[in-house]
Formats: C-alpha cells, structure tokens, sequence
C-alpha cells in the first residue's frame, strides 16, 4: 500500500511493504495492489475446501476418510479399453505353476512336521526324492499320493495337464479316476493363481469337471459332458459350444432358472437385463445405480464419481474411471506389462470373463 505524502509532499513509508521492494533494488519503482498480500490462495491436493471453488484448477472439493472435505483430482486422463488384469494365462504351460500359500507340511526322517513351500520341498520332503514312487501308484490320501499329485499338476506337468481358454482361465484337462481332490488320481481345487475349480470327476469318461470342454463347433459337444453341470451328457443335438464349453441349449426364457433369460443368438441362459434402477441398487448396493439399455452400472460425469485418485491417504485407487458412455468402468491395460503390479500372483492381459451364462434346465 502507498501511503498518503507527509507534511513536506514526501512519500510516507509503509513498513514492511516498501521495505521489501526496496531489498529487491530493480523492484523499487513496481507499485503493489492493496489486496495482493490478502489475495485468497486456492487448495491444492489434500488441502482443505469447503466447496470447489476454494480448489485450484482441475481440483475439486471431495470428502476425505478423516471426515473434512479436501481438494483432489476429478478426471485422471485414463480411459477404459476394455481389457483387465485377469488373465491366469496366454498358453496353456502358464498354468504350471505351484499356487503360493498351499500350507502343505511334512513329516521328516527326525518325525517333526516340516512347511512344504516349493516344488523341491514336495520332491524331497513328501515324495521322498524319488519321483518313481508316484509310477508305483501310492494310495490315495496318503502324503506320497498326495505330493505326487501336486508335483504332476503344478511343477512338472506332462502333456495336455491344463488348457488356457480364451479369456486366459486355467482349465485342469488331464485325466481322473476318483473323486477325492488334489491327491493322485483327483482333480485339483485351485489354479495356480487360487481360483477354485470343481473337483468332480465325470466317470466313466475320467475327465475333471473344469468347465471347458474343449469344443469349437455345436456338433463337437455330442457325447461330451454339459461343462456347468455334473453326470450330463450332450446328446443329438441337444448343447451348444460356447468359449470352447459346452451348455445344454435354451429356446425360450422358461427354459432358464429363475433371474436368466434365453439369450437366442447364443441359445444359453444369461442374467435377465434390468429393467428399472431399483434392480441395479438391489445387484450393485448403491443408491445411485442406474439401468442403462438393460445393464446396471454406476453414472458419473467425472472419474471423480468413480474412484478416489489415489493422492489422498486411506483412498486408494480402485481402478475405474468414467466411460465414454457415463458409466463407471475399469481402466484395464493394454499389455501384459501393465498387471506388473497387480496382485500377488503374475496375471495377464486378457479380456474379461463375459456375464456369466449357464445351461437351460428344460429344453
């Protein structure tokens, strides 16, 4: 501020002001406005807002876990591309890993239990280090039988032990004999990345019930096992092939169980499309879920309205952003190199599981 002259026609001084401008010697003659000291400083993230207007460009006012509100980002330049890190696979040998985490023990020749944590372990601690004794056909059950079993599926895999599907899905495709899970003879409970598998084996086609069936054509499907229900067979035309899977066909909804409708063009039972929001708050949990051209999902108009952006602490980024089609959706990836972080297991980039879809129960 420029104070009024004194008595002599002199500029008074203003402490403080006019000293600093005199401190920066070329500054001396800039003339300062009287509120620039007071001018109001707009929030940066994490910084604390009462509305948007209190946050700097780009920024908006949202809720914070500490219960104030601060600014944060709103749109994060992401767009979904349809792909997601779910993959468990892009060839089949991918699948030949040792789930982590199995809690397998054994008894060594001291008789103390001893933790089982890779495929060395179960060779030395369970097989005894001779992987002939799995050919002399252990009992089942037993701790050989059981760690021949995981040393077959998981480290050394022979031929056609797993297939890779389509959307990257590890199907157990060696043969069976009983029904008792992950020991010789069975069907494992877990893929290498923990997903669980059905363990029924169909009998006396000796093949675990994975839910592939390794079909291309409808006709493929005859005399193979119905791949989402256990003891049926395809007969006369009466399955169709669907993601190398076979499903009994539906011709009309009643064919479905309750909540499914005959999706003509696949003749397979798909979840009903919604038809009013009140259904989407009852799948999602949200008040503010919507039904879009019969499909739930959540609006927004900023990703703000989807996820955190991950700057503030205790708000992490959960992977969605706002679609060009004003629903919240995945980012995904592009590259398998985009799942690096992803998970404790490896994943890859592949598309995403399709909703689900099941066998008509009449037809």
């Amino acid at each position: 501020m420029v104070a009024a002259g004194g008595a002599d026609g002199a500029p008074a001084v203003t402490p403080g002001v006019d000293a600093a401008v005199d401190a920066a010697g070329s500054d001396a003659g800039v003339t300062r406005s009287a509120d620039a000291s007071d001018e109001q400083r707009l929030g940066q993230i994490g910084e604390a807002c009462q509305t948007s207007r209190d946050c700097a460009t780009g920024l908006g006012c949202v809720p914070s876990s500490g219960g104030a509100s601060v600014c944060d980002l709103l749109s994060y330049g992401l767009m979904p591309n349809g792909k997601t890190c779910s993959g468990e696979c892009s060839a089949a040998s991918d699948c030949c890993a040792l789930p982590p985490g199995l809690g397998l023990s054994a008894i060594d020749d001291a008789g103390f239990y001893v933790s089982v944590a890779d495929c060395q372990d179960i060779l030395t601690a369970m097989i005894g280090g001779d992987i002939s004794a799995c050919a002399r056909g252990p009992a089942p059950g037993t701790s050989v039988a059981t760690g021949c079993f995981y040393h077959q599926t998981y480290c050394s895999c022979p031929a056609n032990t797993w297939s890779c599907s389509s959307v990257g899905r590890c199907a157990y495709t060696a043969s069976c004999t009983g029904t008792m899970a992950n020991t010789l003879g069975g069907c494992p409970l877990i893929t290498r990345t923990g997903t669980t598998l059905n363990t029924a084996c169909d009998l006396p086609a000796g093949k675990c019930h994975s839910g592939l069936s390794g079909c291309t054509t409808d006709t493929d499907c005859n005399g193979l096992a119905v791949s989402d229900e256990v003891g049926i067979t395809c007969r006369a035309g009466d399955c169709t092939c669907y993601m190398s899977a076979c499903y009994l066909k539906c011709t009309k909804d009643l064919d479905c169980q309750n909540g499914k409708s005959c999706d003509m063009m696949k003749s397979l039972c798909v979840p009903a499309p919604c038809t009013t929001d009140a259904q989407c708050f009852s799948q999602l949990g949200k008040a503010r879920a919507q039904c879009k051209s019969g499909v739930c999902g959540i609006p927004c108009t900023v990703d703000g309205d989807c996820s955190p952006s991950g700057d503030l602490s205790g708000q992490p980024f959960n992977g969605t952003v706002c679609g060009p089609n004003g629903v919240c959706a995945p980012v995904g990836c592009t590259t398998d190199a985009d799942c690096s972080g992803v998970g404790s297991t490896r994943l890859f980039c592949a598309s995403p599981q399709v909703a689900a879809v099941h066998s008509a129960i009449t037809n």
